[in-house]
């Protein structure tokens, strides 16, 4: 598989897996998995579709958390961070690496912003243990059966 064919498995992944898996660095230095909400899934989010297909970036990662999060706190110390979405049945995943941001932007999170999300943050969009984490990835690694493929971003 070459680098436009790996991008392309790598989107289809990515607006059809319910949830992603987010790693940071503890500060120890040993790696923290974790299963997210994947608000590129088109089935769970649709009003976020056109948001994704409008943005510059096709890539583009964003997942939301609480404030006070243990991810949070990880990513202050280091940024580093990896993304994993795959399709178990269909055998095929990619990883995407890379500096994750932690999102100050206001338009962002009311753009983002789902009502279910009230029982976690009850004072809604502005509630300050509301935020997102973005990253614009550097790298991904994909596969799909027995086809590998290593591409920059």
């Amino acid at each position: 598989m070459d680098e436009e064919e790996a991008q392309s498995i790598a989107r289809g992944l990515m607006e059809k897996s319910q949830v992603a898996f987010l790693s940071t660095i503890r500060e120890d230095g040993s790696p923290q998995t974790r299963a997210v909400e994947n608000l590129r899934c088109g089935k769970r989010f649709p009003h976020l579709v056109p948001l994704f297909e409008s943005h510059r970036d096709d890539l583009w990662i964003v997942i939301s958390t609480n404030t006070s999060s243990s991810k949070v706190k990880e990513l202050r110390m280091n940024p580093t961070a990896a993304v994993y979405y795959c399709d178990t049945e269909g055998y095929a995943g990619v990883m995407f690496g890379g500096v994750m941001e932690i999102a100050k932007d206001v338009k962002l999170k009311e753009a983002m912003w789902h009502d279910s999300w009230t029982r976690y943050y009850s004072k809604g969009v502005s509630d300050p243990d509301f935020t997102l984490l973005s990253m614009r990835p550097g790298y991904g690694k994909c596969y799909r059966r027995l086809e590998k493929c290593v591409f920059t971003i």
